[in-house]
């Protein structure tokens, strides 16, 4: 996103001789590129998770990692992001097509609106506190028992009822807000168990283009929206 905003022009060209290279090659030789790209990824990531890292990196490293991390969205496998147990990236190749990795008018655009926009990486429940009534609120948790291993910290259950609870502690501040999840029984019987305030589910047709079974991404009403009534379409 940083680089996106203030370095665009420089990112562009390293996204050109990716891309480039990438697309010359044999379907073997892509593959052992992605591993490559992958295993630098990661190495470039474990020096950078920590504030006290990214002040001593240089300018040049973050575009480095910025233009890894879009060829690995555009050539892993169905543009998933997902850790192993260690904190390191692991999705397997792609299909093995020829790749866009972006559009320059679309970059162009983006950078410009992002110029006055600050984007924060933290846990959730440090801006809790932070939230006004002024403000909008849009809450989408890894869903309820679905795949939700795609970093090294596991997602539980006492997860989900936490993240319900703050939607709780939000409506009775006034805030508008709106949390997704899937449309499970389970999970509304804690919708319902835990929710003090008035609140409305919505279903949601969706292809889960994620399932491996073809068959199975038809449009079915899998997801759902909880609104509270400070939600202009209450």
């Amino acid at each position: 996103y940083s680089d996106i905003k203030n370095n665009s022009d420089i990112l562009i060209k390293e996204l050109d001789n990716i891309q480039n290279h990438y697309n010359n090659l044999s379907l073997e030789q892509k593959k052992e590129y992605y591993i490559d790209i992958r295993n630098k990824f990661n190495d470039t990531k474990d020096t950078k998770d920590t504030k006290d890292n990214k002040s001593n990196k240089g300018k040049n490293e973050f575009i480095q990692l910025s233009t890894y991390f879009m060829f690995l969205n555009k050539t892993c496998f169905n543009a998933l992001y997902r850790e192993n147990s260690k904190g390191y990236f692991n999705v397997p190749f792609g299909n093995g097509k020829n790749i866009e990795l972006y559009n320059s008018k679309n970059m162009k655009n983006l950078s410009n609106f992002l110029k006055n926009i600050k984007i924060e990486n933290e846990n959730y429940q440090y801006y809790v506190d932070k939230i006004t009534n002024k403000d909008f609120v849009y809450i989408d948790p890894p869903y309820y028992n679905t795949f939700t291993t795609y970093n090294k910290t596991k997602w539980t259950n006492e997860d989900d009822i936490n993240v319900i609870k703050t939607f709780n502690k939000l409506s009775e501040n006034g805030v508008a807000c709106i949390l997704s999840n899937s449309n499970n029984s389970e999970y509304l019987s804690l919708l319902n168990e835990h929710l003090t305030v008035d609140y409305k589910v919505i279903e949601i047709e969706i292809s889960r283009c994620l399932n491996s079974d073809a068959s199975a991404r038809k449009k079915t009403a899998c997801e759902i929206i909880v609104i509270n009534k400070f939600c202009s379409n209450w």
